[in-house]
């Protein structure tokens, strides 16, 4: 078997679209001579930390708390409720999450030739079934999971030439820009805690005896 050539490879996607070329691309590795055992009879090791916080774990539940999982994205305007005029110098090491919008985007002629140019042969219904797809995906009604999928249902074809259509006809996906949001990745436990409290402060009896790790 011949060295991989990634260039070549990235050629192809850019013809073919990536779900063809991935689907095809376990060819080019070799086979292996024997099956591979997954039980070998001899056991795993673990991680140190994670044998660790295992301990701590069985510590805490041993004293008798009970564990928690707290809230790992906090929004910006509970840290203001918590620290008042600290919280910028809390939030300035925090991580802000953005989102990718949802873009308006049309089915004009153009287009519609694109499609047909990559071997889709389109009627009304398919158009009227794609630009609903595309209408359903700006009001947040299909998942970008299953974008895709969907429009390969609405025009009756493979996945591999629906992920075409998406880099070829519809650049407007790719040229996407992340929205800043309020939401930030947790930089400390206690934001997080005061949220699980307020949730939990009628429904224990006092002392309240929870962990996190």
């Amino acid at each position: 078997m011949g060295k991989i050539r990634p260039d070549k490879i990235l050629k192809r996607v850019e013809k073919e679209g990536f779900e063809r070329v991935w689907r095809e691309s376990a060819s080019l590795l070799p086979k292996p001579k024997k099956r591979l055992e997954l039980v070998s009879g001899e056991r795993g090791k673990s991680h140190p930390l994670f044998d660790l916080l295992q301990r701590m774990r069985q510590s805490f539940l041993d004293l008798g708390f009970t564990e928690v999982l707290n809230p790992v994205i906090v929004d910006e305007t509970e840290v203001y409720k918590q620290y008042g005029s600290e919280a910028p110098v809390i939030l300035d090491r925090c991580y802000y999450l953005a989102t990718l919008p949802r873009p308006d985007i049309g089915l004009g002629k153009a287009k519609c030739q694109q499609i047909e140019s990559l071997g889709v042969q389109l009627t009304k219904n398919k158009c009227a079934a794609l630009k609903g797809v595309l209408r359903d995906y700006k009001k947040g009604e299909i998942d970008p999971d299953d974008l895709m999928e969907k429009i390969a249902e609405s025009l009756n074809i493979p996945d591999s030439t629906a992920a075409l259509i998406l880099s070829e006809v519809f650049p407007e996906f790719a040229a996407l820009k992340p929205e800043p949001s309020t939401n930030t990745l947790r930089s400390h436990m206690t934001s997080a805690w005061f949220l699980t409290l307020q949730a939990l402060q009628y429904k224990l009896e006092l002392p309240i005896k929870l962990f996190s790790v």
